[in-house]
């Protein structure tokens, strides 16, 4: 009887630790176990601050610069033959800077603005401990 009454406060206790972590699971934890939660004004204001050097950028013929803000499946894609010279660079460099933030996370914040009547969407994602621009 003593073995019976062991086994069932052994499952017993295991049940009710099985019990404990499950509810304690939810959502993304941060390194001290705590859910991660940002701060989406502080995002979006370091995100327009790049928004705003892109746009810069562009307006001014500095293809370097741009390219040096691209995240890399942009870059794959663009490789090193932008010409700024083009009009569309100017409206482009217009849509930027006039860009609404319209999801934000910690590490990418997706943009929405509208050239001549159709809306682009774009992002900024955080590579490494730089923001880049992508999604062009």
């Amino acid at each position: 009887m003593k073995k019976l009454k062991k086994c069932w406060l052994l499952a017993c206790f295991c049940c009710f630790s099985l019990f404990l972590f499950s509810c304690n699971s939810g959502g993304a934890a941060t390194e001290s176990g705590s859910p991660e939660t940002i701060d989406e004004n502080a995002v979006i204001k370091e995100t327009q601050k790049i928004c705003t050097q892109i746009s810069k950028d562009l307006s001014a013929g500095k293809t370097e610069a741009v390219l040096k803000q691209l995240d890399s499946n942009t870059s794959l894609q663009i490789g090193s033959e932008l010409d700024l010279s083009l009009p569309g660079a100017k409206k482009l460099a217009e849509a930027i800077s006039s860009a609404k933030a319209v999801q934000a996370h910690a590490t990418i914040v997706f943009y929405e603005t509208v050239v001549e009547g159709e809306t682009l969407s774009f992002y900024i994602i955080k590579e490494g401990a730089e923001w880049k621009l992508g999604g062009l």
